[in-house]
């Protein structure tokens, strides 16, 4: 009686390291883009950023485009490796890193159980989550331009209240001193 034996450990081998792939791949994007909502909030919003929060999103002017970090961060697949580099080649954005706004770091500890997931197959991130996910940054950037502008608002009012009350003092400096010009000339005809 013979016996035939078929070897499917290459096909195994590949499907294994192409699922493994996915999986590492999956987890990279899923860490650039919590670093990327991380490093999303802006300035006009809540002020600048203070030591141990997450670096905030700039102004944008004519010179300058706020955002430069969150458009900086990366993802470099090294799939013959199963891995990936995530992170930023930005000369401030590493300096922040390493002294007192850690983002990259501070993002990966945050997220550790669900890249595990994730690495693990027990999360699987959907074509669905990613949309929903994009919708909420989406939302989340329109809270925070109103706040902006109510910050902006608040501050153009704060200005001019300062303009009203600077001219309410000249105004009296100028009637007090008209009054007492007057008041010197009445007595020198008396």
């Amino acid at each position: 009686m013979g016996y035939t034996i078929n070897w499917y450990g290459d096909r195994a081998s590949a499907e294994a390291q192409a699922k493994a792939w996915k999986r590492v791949y999956a987890a990279g994007l899923y860490l650039r883009s919590r670093m990327q909502r991380n490093v999303s909030i802006p300035t006009a919003a809540v002020g600048p950023s203070k030591p141990g929060e997450y670096p905030h999103v700039g102004l944008s002017t004519k010179k300058h485009a706020g955002g430069t970090l969150r458009r900086s961060i990366f993802l470099r697949p090294k799939r013959e490796q199963l891995a990936v580099d995530v992170g930023t080649k930005l000369v401030y954005g590493i300096h922040w890193e390493v002294t007192n706004r850690p983002y990259i770091r501070r993002t990966f500890a945050e997220e550790l159980g669900t890249i595990r997931a994730i690495l693990e197959g027990k999360m699987v991130r959907t074509a669905e989550d990613v949309r929903a996910e994009v919708g909420e940054m989406k939302a989340r950037r329109l809270g925070w331009r109103d706040m902006a502008k109510q910050r902006s608002k608040a501050a153009r009012e704060a200005k001019q209240a300062k303009r009203t009350r600077v001219l309410a003092n000249k105004m009296e400096r100028r009637k007090a001193k008209e009054q007492g010009k007057r008041e010197r000339r009445r007595r020198g005809k008396k």
